[in-house]
């Protein structure tokens, strides 16, 4: 019996992964003397955006629905802080659930209109059981 896979439409979902980072050139992460003080000289620096501005603007992010093309609220949302392993750039993780298919691309266009240059954005469709693993273990 052959398995037949379910592609994901990652164009629509209900639930988005957004990643947030400064806008700061790549190689200055790497450094190995980066003191707490220097990054946060770097993060002020850049317009990073505040944890307030990101709570503030997930609060009020509007999401576009697929069949009926209407904005809707998000239903629920939990974001946090943290740094990369690899690569050692600090960002904000959030986590979106919408009441209907979404339009991902209308979260990044929301976002993007409100931080424009000041951080990259990454908006991505996930998978229920990976995302409450990740944000809902002890670390």
């Amino acid at each position: 019996m052959k398995k037949i896979s379910k592609k994901i439409n990652s164009s629509r979902c209900k639930q988005v992964s957004v990643i947030i980072q400064p806008k700061v050139n790549g190689d200055y992460w790497l450094f190995k003397s980066l003191t707490d003080k220097l990054i946060e000289k770097e993060l002020m620096e850049s317009g990073y955006p505040l944890y307030t501005e990101i709570k503030q603007s997930l609060a009020a992010c509007l999401g576009l629905t697929c069949s009926s093309k209407v904005l809707r609220p998000r239903k629920y949302f939990a974001f946090g802080t943290e740094t990369s392993v690899t690569t050692n750039i600090p960002h904000y993780q959030c986590w979106l659930i919408y009441p209907a298919l979404i339009r991902r691309t209308s979260v990044y266009e929301f976002l993007q209109d409100i931080f424009g240059d000041r951080a990259h954005i990454a908006v991505t469709p996930v998978i229920e059981k990976l995302v409450k693993s990740y944000f809902f273990t002890n670390k």
